[in-house]
């Protein structure tokens, strides 16, 4: 009987143990970036237009190494070099993998959205994202960070008897992590 009362001590010891520890990690984040796209030709467009983006989103830890948030991003679409582009107002999901068991490591994300149309020089359409950043500045409760991103991005015509312009987009970026 002694044995059993002192292995349930143990066990309950170990446990408060884990708690306190799992009870150490930052949850919040917020990631604000800006990032520039370059147009990804296709077999119906030779050139195309690149894409200044500016973003943010909040995210919550759910586990460890993994975290669930939202998003929202502007951005000014290049249709053309000389004309000055549609302009996307995006909300998006923002769930990430942290490669360390803490915010201020490696980390990849997959960011799937919609562009709403929030007045008549705004353009709409279906938004996916996936990414891999990386801290190269660290600090506190705060980091620098460089990314690497592919976006697709399908803009609807104002005739519906179109097909939607559908962009795949390579970028880099710049951003700062809160937690």
């Amino acid at each position: 009987m002694k044995k059993l009362i002192a292995t349930a001590i143990l066990i309950g010891c170990l446990n408060a143990q884990q708690l306190a520890k799992a009870q150490k990690i930052k949850r919040f984040s917020n990631h604000t970036g800006i990032s520039y796209y370059f147009g990804i030709p296709d077999k119906q467009h030779e050139k195309r237009g690149g894409m200044t983006n500016i973003s943010t989103t909040f995210n919550y830890k759910i586990k460890p190494n993994y975290g669930l948030g939202v998003g929202v991003s502007q951005g000014n679409l290049e249709e053309y070099p000389d004309s000055f582009g549609y302009n996307l107002f995006s909300v998006f999901l923002d769930s990430r993998y942290f490669f360390e068991n803490k915010l201020k490591g490696a980390e990849i994300y997959f960011n799937p959205g919609y562009a709403f149309k929030i007045d008549p020089a705004w353009r709409e359409g279906l938004m996916l994202g996936i990414g891999a950043s990386y801290p190269f500045s660290r600090r506190k409760h705060s980091n620098w960070n460089l990314s690497f991103n592919y976006r697709y991005q399908e803009i609807k015509s104002y005739n519906p008897e179109f097909s939607p312009t559908r962009l795949h987009q390579i970028g880099f970026g710049v951003g700062i992590t809160f937690n």
